[in-house]
């Protein structure tokens, strides 16, 4: 509701009491925190980022009432104030009572609502809350709102209406995820001693219209160090021996939450050296509020530093993308014309992250629909109902359903190859290795990571048009039982 009489009753006060009144008021220790989950068991801003167009937002004050150095926090109610970011007036609910103690038996919390119909698709959503005292203790009106580069990490507390209405929480404005685990590329450098570290990270959100001015992160970059330490920095600015490379959108991909679509960021390390461990982390921030988050933020742990070998020395998980993308149970949806004899390049990089490798090979039966009757190992059931060991397909062999490929070395410890999908079909594809002494096969299809999934489809399925009829409406007279088919 609009909240004229209330924005202008603040604001009068502020004016009336003046510079006497903030030098002597004494302002709760308050706080709204988005990102916490430890006071309440969830997050303070609920949903914190996951809101559409109709959604309700629940937003959640702290104080610490008992206990403090000038005595007790009598708190009255106060309201959020709210509005988006192109409206030029705020509107306010009332605060209500939550709860008292939650991790400490000093504590209380209030809460208000508001809901999203109440701004445009994508505009970014302004907010502050105004908590009132009764004034005893010389407790005054308290504001919670968001500096420069704070906000869903913690505000702060302001017994001044205007710097509060200055510096809002937002959303919309601020990454609500960050996404890497360990996606990156290793190509060869300038010369045999150093490679390319290509890192990708998966951000929300861009809204689903795709522009630009919807994007929740709109800056980032890699630190990253070659020296062992640990990488620092901040919006760019690299600390100590760290360096910095820029992120760049690189394509958006559909993702079912109401807020909007994923975004994939990337960026190269240049020319590591091939025997060096590269530390890095990977840092989003819009120019908004220069609130900056680092991944795997709101997604495995927050503000990893990730650690990769280049050489292959053993450290880190082994990574397989295909044509750029992670290959752990994710889909690459390509579009071919058999009849033209189409034939779309998968380009599959393989980085095992182990020592002392002697085979390297992808595994697949892309192409091979025609095979899927046949049953190399004599089970009786098709092999693509139950395949045979993968064990027991040698590379080269090119007669089975299911087929081994040898990867072909490019240094730093990365292996590739390029198949052309040429038929029509659903497909699977992992990748497996060898190590020196040992005839087993380890595979990268274990230890939680699973296949990748390939879809070749008609191009002419692109350009389809369904329509629907409702056979029972056909003969229908009319509305009525009797008139209906």
């Amino acid at each position: 509701m609009k909240s004229q009489k209330l924005l202008a009753l603040l604001a009068g006060a502020a004016l009336i009491v003046g510079a006497p009144l903030e030098t002597f008021a004494v302002v709760a220790n308050g706080w709204h925190i988005p990102d916490n989950k430890s006071d309440l068991g969830f997050n303070m801003r609920n949903p914190e980022f996951e809101v559409g167009s109709t959604n309700t937002i629940t937003v959640y004050s702290g104080i610490q009432k008992f206990n403090n150095a000038y005595g007790t926090a009598n708190q009255t109610g106060g309201w959020v104030l709210y509005k988006g970011a192109t409206q030029s007036s705020w509107s306010s609910n009332a605060l209500g009572f939550h709860l008292n103690g939650g991790p400490s038996p000093d504590n209380q919390y209030w809460k208000a609502t508001f809901n999203t119909s109440a701004f445009s698709t994508n505009e970014v959503i302004q907010y502050f809350l105004c908590l009132t005292f009764d004034g005893v203790n010389g407790l005054q009106t308290t504001y919670l709102y968001a500096p420069n580069g704070l906000g869903d990490k913690g505000g702060s507390t302001t017994a001044t209406y205007a710097t509060a209405a200055a510096s809002p929480y937002t959303v919309r404005n601020r990454p609500a995820w960050i996404y890497h685990g360990n996606n990156r590329v290793v190509s060869a450098g300038t010369n045999a001693s150093v490679n390319n570290i290509q890192c990708s990270v998966k951000i929300g959100y861009i809204g689903k219209d795709a522009s630009l001015a919807s994007r929740y992160a709109n800056n980032g970059c890699i630190y990253y160090t070659t020296d062992g330490s640990a990488p620092a920095g901040s919006l760019g600015t690299p600390t100590g021996t760290t360096q910095v490379t820029p992120l760049s959108l690189d394509h958006l991909e559909n993702d079912p939450s109401a807020a909007g679509n994923a975004m994939w960021w990337a960026g190269t390390i240049s020319n590591a050296p091939a025997l060096a461990t590269v530390k890095y982390k990977l840092g989003l921030w819009h120019s908004d509020n220069n609130e900056e988050k680092f991944a795997d933020y709101n997604a495995t742990t927050n503000n990893l530093t990730f650690t990769y070998s280049v050489n292959g020395g053993g450290s880190g998980d082994p990574v397989l993308t295909v044509n750029g993308l992670n290959a752990d149970y994710t889909t690459t949806h390509v579009f071919v014309d058999e009849v033209a004899g189409d034939a779309i390049p998968l380009t599959i990089n393989f980085t095992p992250n182990t020592n002392t490798l002697s085979q390297v090979e992808l595994f697949s039966n892309v192409n091979n629909r025609d095979r899927a009757a046949l049953d190399a190992n004599g089970d009786g059931i098709e092999d693509g109902i139950i395949g045979p060991d993968g064990s027991t397909i040698v590379a080269g062999v090119g007669t089975n359903y299911y087929q081994a490929y040898t990867m072909t070395p490019v240094g730093g410890g990365q292996f590739t190859l390029t198949l052309n999908a040429q038929k029509t079909g659903a497909y699977r594809l992992t990748a497996r290795y060898k190590v020196a002494g040992n005839t087993n096969w380890f595979w990268y299809s274990s230890n939680g990571r699973r296949d990748h999934a390939i879809v070749v489809s008609p191009k002419k399925s692109r350009d389809i048009v369904l329509y629907e009829l409702n056979t029972l409406n056909v003969e229908s007279q009319g509305t009525a039982q009797a008139d209906r088919s």
